[in-house]
Formats: C-alpha cells, sequence, structure tokens
C-alpha cells in the first residue's frame, strides 16, 4: 500500500511538472522583429509574444483603439517601448477602414522616415494590416522602409571607389 501511494505520488509531481513546463514554454513564445532602413538593419529584437486577448493602441491624435494583443502592429509597440534605435512617431488611424497606418519612424541615425513602411512575416508579404496580421510565436517579422533587400554603396578602401552590391557579378 505504501508503496502504491509513493508510485502515484511521484506520477502526479512528474505530471505537474511536465504541464507546467508546458505552460512556461507556452507563455515564453518570442517574435524576432527586424527594423530595416532600405536594407540596413537599424535595431533586432526578440519580443515576448503577448497573452491572447486585446490591447489599447493609442494613434498620433490620442485616441485609443483596440487591436488583437498579438498583432504585428502591437508587438512592434511593445519593441519601440524597448529599444532606444527607433520610435513610432507617427501611426494614423483610418476610422473608415478601422484600420491603422504605420506613417513614420524616427531611427538612429536616419532620423525620421515617412510613408514607405511594410512588413513581412517570415519573409512573405500577409497582404493585410500590421493590426490585421496575428503572430502565433517563432516568427521573423521585418518592418522595413523602402526595399527591404537593398544594399547601400558599400567603400572599397584598398581601392578607394565606391561599388554597389548589385556591380559585382
Amino acid at each position: 500500500m505504501k508503496k502504491s501511494i509513493q508510485n502515484f505520488l511521484r506520477v502526479f509531481l512528474l505530471t505537474i511538472f511536465v504541464f507546467s513546463c508546458e505552460a512556461v514554454y507556452a507563455e515564453g513564445e518570442q517574435v524576432n522583429l527586424v527594423i530595416k532602413n532600405n536594407g540596413i538593419e537599424v535595431d533586432s529584437l526578440d519580443i515576448a509574444l503577448p497573452a491572447e486577448g486585446v490591447a489599447s493602441v493609442a494613434d498620433s491624435d490620442g485616441g485609443l483603439h483596440e487591436v488583437d494583443s498579438r498583432s504585428v502592429l502591437n508587438v512592434l509597440i511593445e519593441a519601440d517601448q524597448g529599444s532606444s534605435a527607433f520610435r513610432i512617431s507617427s501611426l494614423i488611424y483610418y476610422s473608415s477602414f478601422s484600420a491603422f497606418y504605420l506613417k513614420c519612424i524616427d531611427t538612429t541615425g536616419a532620423g525620421e522616415l515617412c510613408d514607405d513602411w511594410q512588413y513581412n512575416i517570415d519573409g512573405d508579404s500577409p497582404g493585410e494590416g500590421m493590426d490585421q496580421s496575428i503572430l502565433s510565436g517563432g516568427e521573423v517579422v521585418n518592418i522595413f522602409f523602402g526595399d527591404a533587400e537593398a544594399e547601400e554603396d558599400i567603400p572599397d578602401e584598398e581601392v578607394g571607389f565606391y561599388f554597389s552590391a548589385t556591380d559585382v557579378v
């Protein structure tokens, strides 16, 4: 009888341990968020995926609007709060579309960049706004200004001239 109770307790404790590890793993999901300016990385952050639910997002006029807490937009806003490399400087809400427009981000080095922000998730364009794309964890989200894959001119210090990556065959 004593041995049966000990076995039961072992199985019970092991079960609790396994389920608590799964709960921690589920809550610990990450999203890698990369901010780029014409192919040049401004910042890269691993952001904890928020719990499922609704988040209130303030537009640039101070109006509050609800979005899914796991939307790309909400994850970007959370990243903004933890980064010194960029800051969302203009976020417009269009009530006629019930949608946000990311107008400007102020970046370290390049200053304020406006009207050409795009994004992709794991290299694919979702075809919907950042406030409508919902993340599940493990994704790489690229928020980019201009061309995500552009290469800037790189100095060739040995020769003393500049060349573009597209010039190299």
